[in-house]
C-alpha cells in the first residue's frame, strides 16, 4: 500500500460546508492498496454486491444515448462529481486489504526499526499550509474531521433508504431513489471506516513521508496559475514571470497548484491507472469551484 498527496491549492476552505470556518490547503491523498489475487469463493458478500453493483452501473454506460439506462447515467456521474472528493478519496481505502495494525511489525516489536512503513509520497516544495513540509499534519486534521461527518452520514441515509421504498411500485424502471440512498450510505460508512483506519495508522507511526523530487517537478513545470478575482487561468511562460509571494497582492488569496496537463505526467509517475486520472481531475474541478465561492 502507498499513499501520495497531491496539493491542489494554497490555501482553501477544506471541505465544502462541512468544516466551517476552517481555512486550510486542499489535497488529494490517492490511496494505492495492495495488489492481491483474491478467490472467488473468499470474496465477502459485501464486496459481491459491489462488484455486481459496479459491472451493472458499468453497462449503464455503454447503453446507446436514448436509452433510459445511458440518460440515468450520465446524471448519476454528474451527482457523483459533486460528491466531495475527499469522501471518494477514502472509498478507495479497504481496511480488509491493507495491513493490519498488529500484523506491521517484522518480527522485534521492542526495536523501532522493525516497523513496516507505509510511504506517503509528496512534493515537498509544494505550500502543504503549516511548518512542517510533511502532510501528516494535514491529513491527520482532516482525518479527524472527517470520521464524525462520514459516521453520521451513513446513519443519516441509512434511514433515509427505507422511505425511499414506495417508489418501488413504479414501473419499467427499478427504484433509482433507493439504490442512490444505499450507495450513499455505503460510501459514507467505507469513508468512515478508512478514516479510522488511516488515523490508527498515522498514530502508530505507520506512515512515512517521502519527498518527491520527480513530482515537484512536476509541479514547476505546471505554470497554470488560478486567481479566484479574476475568474480565469493565468499562464506564465518562465520562472521569472511567476508571482511573487511577498509581492503579489493576490497572493493572500487561494490558487490552484496543479492543472489538467500536468495529470498524465502524475499517472506516468507512479504508475496509476486511467481511473485515478479521472479522480485526480475531479478534485481539481471541486478545488476551483470552492475557492471562487470563498472569494
Amino acid at each position: 500500500m502507498r499513499i501520495i498527496a497531491l496539493p491542489l491549492t494554497t490555501r482553501a476552505t477544506a471541505s465544502s460546508s462541512r468544516v466551517p470556518n476552517a481555512v486550510l490547503p486542499l489535497t488529494h491523498y490517492h490511496f494505492q492498496p495492495p495488489l492481491r489475487k483474491t478467490e472467488k469463493g473468499k470474496q465477502t458478500i459485501v464486496n459481491r454486491v459491489v462488484n455486481k453493483a459496479a459491472e451493472a452501473w458499468a453497462g449503464f454506460g455503454k447503453a446507446p444515448q436514448s436509452n433510459w439506462k445511458r440518460r440515468v447515467f450520465v446524471y448519476g456521474e454528474q451527482l457523483i462529481d459533486r460528491i466531495d472528493f475527499e469522501e471518494l478519496s477514502l472509498q478507495g481505502v479497504d481496511p480488509s486489504l491493507g495491513p493490519r495494525i498488529g500484523q506491521l511489525r517484522r518480527g522485534d516489536a521492542d526495536i523501532d526499526g522493525s516497523l513496516i512503513q507505509i510511504p506517503i509520497f509528496y512534493p515537498p516544495s509544494a505550500d502543504l499550509g503549516h511548518q512542517s513540509t510533511s502532510p501528516l499534519p494535514h491529513m491527520q486534521l482532516i482525518l479527524s474531521r472527517r470520521t464524525p461527518h462520514h459516521r453520521k452520514g451513513f446513519y443519516k441515509w441509512l434511514v433515509i433508504a427505507p422511505l425511499t421504498a414506495p417508489f418501488a411500485l413504479i414501473p419499467i424502471i427499478p427504484n433509482l431513489p433507493f439504490l442512490y440512498a444505499a450507495w450513499r450510505a455505503w460510501s459514507h460508512y467505507r469513508a468512515w471506516k478508512a478514516s479510522e483506519y488511516l488515523q490508527d495508522l498515522i498514530k502508530s507511526n505507520h506512515i512515512l513521508p517521502l519527498p518527491s523530487p520527480e513530482l515537484d517537478q512536476v509541479y514547476a513545470s505546471c505554470d497554470v496559475v488560478f486567481h479566484p478575482q479574476s475568474d480565469k487561468l493565468s499562464k506564465h511562460t518562465s520562472e521569472d514571470n511567476r508571482p511573487d509571494p511577498n509581492k503579489d497582492p493576490t497572493s493572500s488569496q487561494p490558487r490552484l497548484l496543479l492543472n489538467g496537463d500536468a495529470i498524465p505526467q502524475i499517472l506516468a509517475l507512479f504508475k496509476l491507472p486511467d481511473s485515478a486520472g479521472s479522480s485526480i481531475l475531479r478534485a481539481i474541478e471541486q478545488a476551483r469551484t470552492r475557492i471562487l465561492v470563498e472569494s
